[in-house]
């Protein structure tokens, strides 16, 4: 689509997860029955499709293997009317995660190395990102390089052509493996307008236990940044020019990340939503929180409910 400008544009993972849930507990060496399905995911592309299906145009760049389940992601993505920019590879399989849900809804994931894991910056369609008002990232993309370059050479052409940058910064164990002060090297210099963390995430990043002192010094690692602070049953904590505004949780939905049972979506009600607004130039009209979630997007009891977003930023106008 040359020269069409485009709401919104998502890079990063998409994965096929293999999701096996079991109704008993598993028992090493032994047998049960339980479910096995194979689902769509991936953080990124999970906003991706979310965004469409709230009616919000968007593009995804991503990198997938030469293989049947890149066709299918392929068609998924089609099929959800997101307009992919896919970069093909011989040299490695289309990513998959094995997520387990045990009897008592805890899930636990194991995260394959696919081709998402190794797009390059000389890959990226720079037409894509130009023409996007917004560009949203997930650190999925910024644990190892590549992708990281990929991400950030996106990040810094999204801000070259006036774009505003949303960042989900998931997951805390990843952070804690790549180490904060390398994480932080990464992703401060992005300029990113809307950070979204969890409380682990937060916690992690700041080494503070109390959600306003973790918003309070995570405005001051990314002071371009409207903090908004995942809380999952107790909803969220919107923190902006030091200001911090407390939103309930929303409707409750089985299957949260780490194996709560409560899907966490609430708008910005007008007050903070007017601080969205001002953010760099009017680029963002709301919010909505739970973002970045690499579960499937299908399953209710394991990722998003068929029906309803989870969490979704849409760029004004």
């Amino acid at each position: 689509m040359p020269g069409v400008s485009a709401p919104l544009c998502v890079i990063g993972d998409f994965a096929w997860d293999v999701l096996i849930r079991t109704n008993s507990q598993l028992l090493t060496g032994g047998d049960t029955f339980g479910e096995v399905l194979l689902t769509p995911g991936g953080s990124a592309a999970n906003v991706a499709v979310w965004a469409v299906r709230c009616g919000l145009p968007t593009e995804f760049i991503g990198k997938i293997g030469r293989d049947r389940f890149g066709q299918l992601a392929e068609e998924d993505l089609g099929r959800e009317g997101v307009v992919g920019h896919f970069v093909e590879s011989d040299e490695h399989l289309t990513g998959c995660v094995a997520v387990f849900v045990d009897e008592t809804g805890e899930r636990s994931m194991v995260s394959g190395r696919g081709a998402d894991f190794y797009l390059l910056p000389s890959e990226v369609p720079k037409d894509a990102v130009r023409r996007a008002r917004h560009l949203h990232m997930t650190a999925w993309s910024f644990f190892v390089d590549p992708p990281r370059a990929a991400a950030r050479s996106a990040a810094h052409l999204a801000r070259e052509c006036g774009s505003t940058l949303s960042f989900d910064p998931g997951s805390f164990q990843m952070i804690e493996e790549m180490g904060v002060d390398h994480f932080l090297a990464c992703t401060q210099d992005l300029g990113i307008d809307v950070f979204l963390p969890n409380y682990q995430e937060g916690e992690v990043l700041t080494g503070l236990h109390e959600p306003e002192d973790i918003a309070t010094a995570l405005a001051k690692l990314y002071p371009e940044a409207l903090i908004v602070l995942k809380l999952d049953a107790d909803g969220a904590l919107v923190y902006d020019q030091g200001v911090a505004t407390h939103i309930p949780a929303g409707d409750k939905q089985p299957g949260r990340r780490n194996g709560r049972r409560r899907l966490l979506r609430r708008r910005v009600p007008g007050a903070v939503s007017g601080r969205c607004i001002g953010c760099r130039g009017g680029a963002l009209r709301h919010v909505d929180f739970g973002m970045g979630d690499r579960t499937p997007r299908g399953q209710t009891g394991t990722g998003r409910p068929p029906a309803r977003p989870a969490a979704l930023i849409i760029p004004d106008g």
